[in-house]
């Protein structure tokens, strides 16, 4: 009896054993597995984390991209608008200048007389120009216009309504302008062209 009873004990201690190391195996590989998992997840992490870094930095370097073009373009707009505002500028004191001399408003309302005499055009040719201007020329004009062998069929006469320099005449056909403002716009219009062209070009190279 006692022999089964020791039997009986040893076979429980044995099974105690087996079904520890059993258990202590089962843990072991949970936790391997679980070890293994956390290591998947962090290495997956990882990669999503160093994608996302290189995916913001090429949207980075695309923004920047984008908002040095379109800083270097509106440089260059305001460069070439800031460049035609000098120009007008110069434009406009030399175009002032010479319409202001006296002498030259004669020899242009000599021509444009003569051109309509030479068409043979007549009839009142209303001439305006500042007042200062028209008490240098009203001696000449009267000289010029008015006598018996002046402008044949062309009376010219002059009005000091005009408050820029140059001048303005009206006849049958329309007002056309000799001034400040129209000469620049003229100009401008020719050297505008060309001007932004070689700022293209600058700035293209």
């Amino acid at each position: 009896m006692a022999d089964t009873i020791e039997v009986f004990v040893e076979k429980l201690q044995q099974e105690g054993v087996e079904a520890g190391r059993a258990e202590a195996e089962k843990i072991r590989q949970e936790a391997e597995e679980r070890a293994r998992q956390v290591v998947e997840q962090a290495e997956a992490q990882a990669k999503k984390i160093v994608a996302d870094a290189h995916s913001e930095s090429d949207q980075v370097k695309a923004r920047g991209e984008t908002d040095l073009k379109l800083a270097a373009r509106d440089i260059v707009t305001q460069l070439r608008d800031t460049l035609s505002q000098v120009i007008d500028t110069v434009l406009a004191a030399a175009v002032k200048d010479q319409l202001s001399d006296a002498d030259l408003l004669k020899q242009l309302l000599l021509q444009t007389v003569q051109q309509y005499v030479d068409a043979d055009i007549k009839g009142e040719l209303e001439v305006s120009i500042s007042q200062d201007m028209r008490e240098k020329l009203a001696g000449w004009a009267l000289e010029k216009f008015h006598k018996e062998d002046g402008a044949k069929g062309i009376s010219v006469g002059l009005h000091d309504s005009l408050s820029a320099a140059g001048f303005e005449y009206r006849i049958t056909e329309g007002t056309i302008e000799v001034t400040e403002a129209a000469v620049v716009e003229l100009l401008s219009g020719m050297v505008g062209p060309q001007f932004r062209e070689l700022v293209s070009s600058a700035t293209n190279e």
